[in-house]
């Protein structure tokens, strides 16, 4: 079976964008909606401080709270002192809202992250498709 580079480069091409349109939708969704939703909740009253809390609790998918990098390790002991907080009392108090703007701020790094990474692919798939075309309408040597 003969293939041809340039369907390589296209297929190549294809999906990194695929790839690329889910991460910036899951970026976009966070950055448009969830983060500035968590903002408001973080300027309201106790109730919607926890509220605040429990949302923060589901990561991005760039900026989980496991100890993988530098930055994540920061983020381990106020996570660990809210989740007792609220396992004691059935709520965050005021007095922990640095620490919610902290969690914030690392999903917001993580949102930024995705944008990046986002971007990268669609240039490789960009990369792809122009050396698809060139592979394609070049001049082979007889």
């Amino acid at each position: 079976m003969n293939v041809k580079d340039s369907s390589i480069f296209f297929a190549t091409s294809i999906i990194f964008f695929m790839a690329a349109a889910i991460i910036i939708s899951i970026a976009l969704y966070s950055r448009h909606s969830y983060e500035p939703h968590v903002s408001e909740l973080l300027k309201g009253s106790q109730k919607q401080i926890t509220e605040a809390y429990t949302l923060l609790m589901n990561p991005s998918p760039f900026a989980g709270y496991t100890g993988l990098d530098g930055t994540s390790v920061v983020v381990e002991e106020p996570l660990a002192i809210l989740n007792h907080e609220y396992k004691v009392n059935g709520a965050i108090s005021t007095e922990y809202i640095e620490y919610l703007e902290m969690l914030l701020a690392y999903r917001m790094l993580g949102t930024e992250l995705g944008m990046k990474t986002a971007f990268y692919f669609f240039l490789i798939a960009g990369a792809m498709a122009l050396l698809g075309f060139i592979s394609r309408y070049r001049k082979r040597p007889v």
